[in-house]
């Protein structure tokens, strides 16, 4: 059986190109946790234990498998930089199919009221 340790560094090396070293080590902990059913914690106490994942190359072509334009998202500072935002604070409303709906720039003395009213408008 493969360490867990192992298929870290196999994800992350396959993400590492698409996503940079952080975002890719986030990712290869994600799916580990998912596919084995085990916690963060547990990855970070024990990294060398087992592994129980069966077929790591189908977990990897179908995690890692992405179209071109297509991404996984591990945070709002990606988001935010892929969308050319670059004053903060930026606020991105996305609808639920993961599209833009709408974005505010910079501060206001209304900023949460303006947030609330956003969001009530895309229900």
């Amino acid at each position: 059986m493969t360490s867990r340790r192992d298929i870290m560094h196999r994800l992350t090396a396959a993400a590492e190109p698409l996503y940079g070293i952080d975002e890719a080590r986030q990712i290869a902990r994600i799916i580990l946790c998912d596919k084995c059913g085990i916690s963060l914690s547990e990855i970070l106490v024990h990294p060398d234990g087992d592994a129980p994942l069966d077929d790591i190359d189908s977990i990897e072509a179908v995690a890692l498998g992405l179209e071109p334009e297509e991404a996984i998202l591990m945070g709002a500072r990606t988001l935010a930089r892929d969308s050319g935002a670059s004053v903060t604070p930026s606020i991105i409303f996305c609808r639920p199919d993961g599209t833009v709906a709408d974005v505010m720039i910079g501060r206001n003395n209304q900023l949460c009221s303006s947030v609330i009213q956003k969001i009530a408008i895309l229900k």
